[in-house]
């Protein structure tokens, strides 16, 4: 019972488990922060579904997100699980404003 106990500490410990063993769901700037970029898929849906980032300058999505995976002109993307990344394009009319957000597949 203790190792499997102490196996599954480690495991969350790891992937970057809330309290109750779950990976985040909900966007939180700390607790993005803290996760491990392979456990913020969840939260990057989150950013997506509720338009966080839409409107903001790239100076404030890196205060709120930290630093990008990639960063080009137009765009910056945050790796967020091993395959899924979080793409964050910026207006062609307005290119200082986040334009659109969201996640693919790589």
């Amino acid at each position: 019972m203790r190792r499997l106990t102490f196996a599954a500490i480690v495991s969350c410990s790891l992937m970057g488990c809330d309290s109750s063993g779950q990976a985040p769901t909900h966007f939180d700037r700390k607790t993005w922060l803290a996760t491990p970029a392979r456990s913020r898929e969840m939260m990057a849906t989150d950013l997506v579904d509720r338009k966080v980032l839409v409107g903001l300058t790239l100076d404030q999505v890196k205060a709120l997100l930290g630093p990008p995976s990639f960063e080009s002109s137009g765009y910056v993307t945050y790796v967020v699980q091993d395959v899924t990344v979080l793409d964050i394009r910026f207006s062609a009319i307005e290119p200082h404003l986040v334009e659109t957000v969201f996640t693919r597949v790589m």
